[in-house]
């Protein structure tokens, strides 16, 4: 699923992770999920206030009826504002992944600097004179190489450990078609004939 990092140089790496909408907008929808779930259970307890105030004043088969509808809807409810709150812990989780490998990272600038470095006492390396300073740069940019796709590999194995997000359960139907129909016929004046 993910590419072989270890084989895309140390700047293709940092471009590709740095380079994007970086984590905000991943917490940000986090966030907004956080929330949606955090309202739906406060319309779940609502819901159960006032299903007890309506129990305890309407005594009837249709309040039964109303009962039953509203209570496979509650759980309906619970179970969008559970699917909401996974969610965001998802995205809560990806976003704590790829800041780990953007502190992880070496930066672009350091890299740059380790090259321009190196390409300058190659140029300057008359009877190999920087040998030993071009070979360290060298070493170096290598360990560049190693971090930068360690990093990316961490990343793509924890955002790829989640399970894939889910659709929406279907609300129940708790409307009665042919009830509806009944009390639409009953409510319309009589023709004449």
């Amino acid at each position: 699923m993910f590419p072989n990092f270890q084989v895309r140089s140390p700047e293709v790496n940092a471009t590709k992770l740095l380079g994007g909408q970086g984590v905000t907008s991943t917490m940000a929808a986090a966030l907004m999920w956080a929330k949606l779930s955090v309202e739906l259970d406060h319309a779940c307890n609502d819901m159960d206030k006032a299903l007890m105030a309506l129990a305890g004043a309407w005594q009837s088969p249709a309040a039964a009826q109303m009962m039953q509808a509203a209570a496979a809807y509650k759980v309906w409810l619970q179970g969008i504002a559970t699917h909401a709150n996974a969610i965001a812990e998802k995205a809560f989780s990806d976003a704590r992944a790829h800041s780990q490998a953007d502190r992880s990272m070496v930066m672009l600038q350091t890299i740059a600097d380790n090259k321009r470095q190196t390409a300058k006492l190659v140029n300057d390396n008359l009877m190999g004179k920087h040998a030993h300073e071009i070979a360290r740069l060298e070493a170096e940019y290598q360990q560049y190489w190693d971090i930068n796709a360690r990093a990316m590999n961490d990343y793509a194995a924890a955002v790829s450990a989640d399970s894939p997000v889910k659709p929406f359960d279907k609300a129940p139907q708790i409307i009665n078609e042919q009830g509806l129909a009944d009390a639409a016929k009953a409510g319309r004046p009589q023709q004449k004939s």
